[in-house]
């Protein structure tokens, strides 16, 4: 069963509200109920430990074996307190709180932001939607939390969404408002299906004891990336990476004393393989696209890996192909190591042109200099087709080995290639 829970502004009898309680419903984890939360004077937002409260009490009212938490906004997060308190199996929230309205994230590590405290002591699989354009919850800000969780997490992102996840016309790629919630709703169903019910329960997973490095080290992705159908944008998971212990038979009485068994000698964990990563920054037309680069890069060196800034487009068939190709993991091999700064050529224009990283065609892959901006060496354009990758891989590859080497050192037998040229068959400049 699915408990929704109402935004700090809205109840369950909202249109929207009920909107959703039909599509939830219709899941294999359905039926799905709502609660409401009792308001402060004439329709204040609701008190944390009244809201907290009624939740708790509408679970307890649920007698069923399997309890997915649902919330928008607010409910989400009171959602993920109550999950401390009760033991449910798995939670969703739409358009998280991560900060404050008209704040930004603090610089410093998350373990200090208040609204980022209950996520890091949550234990069970949690889905986050996420709207692009939604300022409550940068989604920068969001995967340094996500990286600092012990608990399993994935991530939807919503192109054009805001913190109610609705998505501007420009964005929707010629589709219909109609097939925003429903799409949503296809990556809820994937995220709750058996596989996800496998994952560890809190006593397998966390433990600092399990975990052999940083936090960071004790995560592998668990589901498939998965893809918002009106435009290229994955669902990412991750979660713990040691299993449990399997348990083991008594040993048999002795009828003698026995020399102690030498214990054997420690092993050093498997070393896991590179991966190519990528991050999408929220960035508005008067930001600084060097602040966000320098600031980027320096999380990419702290996790050993190298920064090369991106430009696409929706509309650039050679800029879809690499972007579904890069989320699916068919670049982990040649480019392991490395973390693209994606940026559209539109949303992103005025910050593009000012840090030089205009161009005449796209795609365009750059490995930025000191001070943030865009060098005169990149590589600008690709043929269309099936063989879009074939001509972007080896000369961006290429490329990274030209650059100097500023965060990592490129993948071992990385292929190489002439420097890159033209392109012979270049894309519509943007």
């Amino acid at each position: 069963m699915i408990l929704l829970a109402p935004g700090a502004g809205t109840r369950a009898d909202h249109p929207v509200m009920r909107r959703w309680q039909a599509l939830l419903g219709a899941l294999p984890d359905g039926p799905c109920a709502t609660l409401d939360y009792p308001r402060r004077g004439r329709g204040g937002p609701p008190d944390p430990k009244a809201a907290l409260a009624a939740h708790l009490a509408a679970i307890d009212a649920l007698p069923v074996e399997r309890l997915v938490l649902a919330g928008r906004s607010m409910g989400g997060r009171i959602g993920c307190h109550a999950s401390l308190e009760r033991d449910v199996d798995a939670l969703v929230v739409f358009g998280y709180p991560l900060v404050p309205a008209g704040t930004e994230a603090p610089p410093d590590e998350p373990a200090t932001w208040p609204r980022a405290q209950v996520l890091l002591a949550v234990r069970r699989p949690i889905l986050f939607v996420s709207g692009d354009r939604d300022a409550l919850c940068p989604l920068d800000a969001l995967e340094r939390v996500r990286h600092a969780m012990t608990a399993p997490s994935a991530l939807v992102v919503v192109p054009g969404g805001d913190h109610s996840l609705a998505v501007r016309q420009k964005d929707l790629g010629g589709r219909s408002p109609d097939d925003v919630d429903p799409a949503i709703r296809d990556a809820v169903a994937r995220f709750l299906t058996p596989s996800a019910r496998q994952w560890p329960r809190p006593s397998a997973c966390g433990t600092p004891a399990r975990c052999r490095g940083p936090p960071s080290s004790c995560r592998v992705p668990l589901m498939q990336r998965l893809v918002i159908p009106w435009a290229a944008v994955a669902l990412t998971a991750l979660g713990c990476r040691d299993a449990p212990p399997a348990p083991t038979a008594p040993a048999p009485l002795a009828t003698a004393p026995t020399a102690p068994a030498a214990e054997p000698p420690p092993t050093a964990p498997a070393a896991r393989p590179p991966r190519a990563d990528w991050v999408e920054p929220t960035l508005g037309p008067s930001d600084s696209l060097e602040a966000v680069v320098l600031a980027e890069r320096a999380r990419a060196e702290k996790d050993g890996q190298r920064l090369v800034i991106y430009v696409g487009a929706t509309w650039c068939e050679p800029c879809q192909r690499f972007h579904q190709a890069l989320r699916r993991g068919a670049m982990d091999g040649p480019f392991g190591g490395v973390r693209f700064l994606e940026l559209d050529a539109d949303r992103h224009a005025r910050p593009i042109v000012a840090a030089g990283c205009q161009s005449d065609y796209i795609p365009m892959f750059a490995v930025p200099t000191a001070e943030g901006r865009c060098p005169t060496e990149r590589l600008e354009g690709a043929v269309k087709g099936e063989k879009a990758l074939g001509y972007i891989v080896p000369r961006l590859r290429a490329l990274l080995d030209a650059a100097p080497k500023g965060a990592a050192p490129p993948p071992a037998g990385a292929p190489t290639a002439p420097p890159a040229s033209a392109p012979t068959a270049p894309t519509t400049a943007p």
